[in-house]
């Protein structure tokens, strides 16, 4: 094909080393934009649009190339995505699974393409080590800013501010991925220093920057993070005592004086992962009663489909039914039990949503890739790409980092730099088909996940005999209980924040005066608020007839808080403080429904017997001191309006 003048440029600039920078920097941006409110990443789906376009980009450079050169690592990504597929089509709710599905689609487009360029991988690992680096400054300043008493600071809009959380969380908002996110600059500065040859300037440079990454690494107090560096430091150390990797005396002093310097970091710092296990001790830290409640609980689920899995995305509407069971089971308190979106560990949810094969797949390809590794490579910094990818796989036991789109991109990106087997080369006609069946693939998953990116996931409540018709019909075949927080609690969930969100204009139950929405509701939004509650109200009894867990008496008080029986209401949520007295949205209500009952009995306005802004920083950023401050106020209550 003759080229023009255009063309050859362009071509020229995806040969370029330009572009792969500019697609490790789509992948920064994309960091920065998923930062807010990471736990809700495929609810605010617009997230995905960094990466759609990175994806359609490629699918331009793939159809200029003359041959497209397929791995088997390809080959056998799309299998796995294929097989997810049709697990989760056939399960029992599809919409998050397949916006998911589709978001891995186009990471493993951009993989493809990437194997595609020649590329140096110095130049990857260095573009990811400057958004590691970024991480680890915000991570600094906001350490900084905290420790001064400065808490919920909006530094850009939407992008990036100082959380209220006392934990340093960074450009991920959350310490267990953060820590992944500054290990990995770690991990790459560790590498960096043991295979420096220049002046001895360059190697205390290294090494400073080696000691900030430690540092910074410590604040989160992940101690997943810390499990997966020292995995990676044993991994080296043993795979250099059995001569699979070529250390010189000078690389192996330098790699002892690192893990001296990271554990002594470690132990030494006051909030440290160190510290914070000396502080909470095994038994009594309620972050591992949660996960051992969640893990057993997802057995219990996977044991009703060990083959095939519930289909991807469907753990959070299937797992709480269990966790009673499991707290029993495990002789735990049940206030420990939640409404947890994802399991806190990775190979566990793809063991329920995939089942037995799919875990049993991916399991085999990890084993595989290390096999091969430890076969063929010698050279130390050929060992970077594994050493990362480790560490994504020891913190993916123990956290969600997968679930993570801008970890999830970066991932993808690193793995494309690893050495692979080709196992063959598309030319012409062969090549346009690959290209065009994978572009409409693409193109249909687009138009599929597309009112979705635009209204978000939700239900259409205004046409409730539409909605959930799928469901409704596998809860008649299966008479199975639990599907019912699928077809009632996802609707609770979303339809609660909406009723509020007209009602109060703030999409939470008012917790100080201010909160109190002033300007009144429109025509529409009173008739949409009527039938929220109306329709709450129903999926609320429908949930109860689940194994009574602390969430669902906390949504039927609330579908009776908003259908103005504060009696009911009342009784669920003292019915759920009973069952998880640590639960701060109970207080919350509890306390909420004696004020309004305290307003409607004294003729005063609501926001008389609401807190001001002064009396909430009182509890600053301690959830224990806002708890105690709701406990006192509700008793209060209970005294003076009873």
């Amino acid at each position: 094909m003759r080229e023009n003048h255009f063309t050859g440029k362009f071509n020229n600039f995806m040969k370029g080393n330009s572009f792969y920078l500019f697609l490790i920097m789509i992948g920064a941006f994309a960091a920065f934009l998923f930062n807010v409110k990471s736990f809700e990443l495929f609810g605010l789906s617009y997230k995905v649009i960094p990466f759609m376009a990175a994806a359609a980009i490629m699918f331009i450079y793939l159809l200029r190339l003359e041959s497209v050169r397929v791995s088997g690592l390809a080959i056998v990504f799309f299998a796995l995505l294929l097989y997810a597929f049709f697990v989760t089509l056939f399960g029992y709710y599809s919409p998050d699974g397949i916006f998911l599905l589709f978001f891995l689609f186009c990471n493993l487009i951009l993989f493809a393409a990437l194997e595609n360029m020649k590329f140096k991988r110095q130049q990857i690992f260095n573009a990811v080590f400057l958004i590691s680096y970024f991480d680890a400054l915000f991570s600094s300043f906001e350490y900084a800013m905290k420790s001064s008493g400065w808490t919920k600071i909006i530094i850009v809009p939407h992008f990036l501010y100082i959380t209220g959380s006392s934990t340093i969380g960074g450009l991920l908002y959350q310490p267990n991925l953060n820590s992944l996110l500054l290990n990995i600059g770690l991990i790459i500065s560790a590498f960096k220093i043991i295979d420096y040859r220049g002046k001895r300037f360059g190697i205390i440079y290294l090494f400073i920057l080696y000691l900030f990454f430690v540092i910074n690494s410590s604040f989160g107090a992940s101690r997943a993070g810390m499990l997966a560096v020292s995995v990676v430091f044993i991994m080296v150390l043993l795979l250099s005592h059995f001569k699979r990797i070529d250390l010189t005396q000078t690389e192996r002093r330098r790699l002892f004086l690192m893990i001296f310097a990271y554990f002594l970091i470690i132990f030494s710092m006051h909030n440290s992962p160190v510290a914070k296990f000396a502080h909470q001790g095994l038994a009594a830290d309620p972050s591992i009663d949660k996960r051992l409640i969640i893990w057993t609980a997802s057995i219990m689920l996977w044991i009703k489909h060990p083959f095939f899995g519930t289909g991807v995305e469907t753990f959070k509407f299937l797992n709480n039914p269990y966790q009673l069971s499991a707290a029993n089971f495990l002789h735990l308190p049940s206030n420990e039990i939640g409404n947890f979106i994802w399991a806190h560990s990775e190979p566990i949810q793809i063991l329920v949503e995939l089942g037995a094969v799919g875990l049993i797949a991916i399991s085999i390809l990890i084993f595989s890739y290390y096999t091969k590794m430890v076969k063929s490579e010698r050279k130390p910094y050929r060992w970077l790409t594994a050493s990362i990818l480790m560490l994504f796989l020891v913190q993916a036991s123990l956290s969600w980092p997968m679930r993570h789109p801008a970890l999830l991109g970066i991932f993808f990106i690193i793995l494309a730099t690893g050495r692979r087997r080709f196992l063959f080369t598309l030319k012409g006609k062969t090549k346009i088909l690959l290209i065009a069946g994978l572009f409409a693939v693409y193109t249909a998953g687009a138009v599929n996940i597309l009112p979705s990116m635009i209204n978000g996931f939700s239900y259409n409540i205004s046409k409730p005999k539409d909605t959930n018709k799928k469901l409704e019909k596998l809860w008649r075949l299966s008479k199975n209980p639990f599907l019912f927080w699928m077809t009632s609690g996802r609707f609770l969930q979303i339809g609660t924040v909406r009723y509020l969100k007209i009602t109060t204009g703030i999409g939470h139950l008012p917790l100080k005066k201010e909160d109190i929405k002033k300007e009144q509701m429109t025509e529409a939004e009173k008739k949409e608020a009527y039938i929220l509650k109306k329709r709450l109200l129903f999926e609320s009894k429908k949930a109860e007839r689940l194994q009574k867990i602390w969430i669902t008496e906390y949504y039927r008080g609330l579908a009776y808080l908003f259908n103005g029986n504060l009696k009911k209401a009342k009784q669920y949520a003292k019915k759920g403080i009973s069952m998880n007295p640590n639960a701060n949205s109970l207080w919350v209500l509890l306390h909420f429904i004696n004020v309004k009952n305290a307003a409607i009995k004294t003729g005063k306005p609501i926001e008389n017997f609401l807190p001001s802004k002064k009396e909430i920083k009182l509890f600053g950023n301690s959830t224990k001191k806002m708890l105690k401050l709701l406990q006192k106020r509700v008793s209060s209550d209970q005294s003076i309006y009873q």
